[in-house]
């Protein structure tokens, strides 16, 4: 029998990310892609640029359908390619109890609908 041993729950989505890369509270060169899935503890984003393991970012997440958008800092913890780029999988470092209360499971579960990037 297979468990997930993950501490979050997770849900599907297709959601626009922004992103920068940040060494030593230094902002570097940005970019963006769509956050797959997600939860209050991390997300799965693809990206057209490869980034490395353990490479700090700040991240923003369009919740497009809620004009809202999640901020936070991220380390990818997982790196490896994919048929448009890069596939990473990121733990958030740093969030605020607001935005960790947006992707906690209640909320995500009552209105799933609405995770959704409909304006692609």
């Amino acid at each position: 029998m297979i468990t997930d041993r993950r501490k979050y729950q997770r849900f599907n989505v297709d959601l626009p990310v922004l992103y920068r890369k940040r060494a030593c509270f230094i902002l570097y060169d940005g970019g963006k892609g769509r956050a797959k899935s997600i939860s209050s503890g991390g997300a799965l984003v693809f990206t057209e640029e490869d980034i490395p393991v353990l490479t700090s970012l700040k991240v923003t997440i369009r919740l497009i359908n809620f004009k809202k958008e999640i901020k936070a800092v991220a380390e990818v913890v997982k790196s490896e390619p994919a048929w448009s780029g890069c596939k990473l999988n990121l733990k958030f470092t740093k969030i605020s109890e607001k935005d960790k209360k947006i992707l906690n499971k209640d909320y995500l579960v009552k209105e799933p609908s609405k995770i959704l990037d409909n304006a692609k």
